[in-house]
């Protein structure tokens, strides 16, 4: 492993992109990462909205799950029936 290389990629990501996460209220659940934004050398966001997007989503994910809880649902029932069976999460 090319160590110097890999301190090069990482300070630039965190120059590029990082101070930007610090202050997101989801940084903690976002999923991008350094191999999700890299291309042609540079770390980028594409499309320019896609913290919006994924701001949204966790929302959207957030308003699902309070729902669920709100009518009683056993969460745990619904996963065997799930997408989320279909995705290879099991519990």
């Amino acid at each position: 492993m090319n160590y110097s290389k890999i301190e090069k990629i990482i300070k630039k990501y965190n120059q590029k992109l990082k101070s930007e996460c610090l202050t997101c209220s989801v940084s903690r659940l976002c999923p991008l990462c350094f191999a999700l934004l890299a291309g042609n050398g540079e770390f980028e966001k594409d499309p320019s909205n896609i913290c919006e997007n994924i701001k949204k989503g966790i929302k959207k994910s957030f308003e699902e799950n309070w729902d669920l809880l709100e009518e009683r649902i056993n969460i745990f029932d619904l996963i065997k029936y799930s997408k989320y069976k279909q995705c290879g999460v099991f519990l």
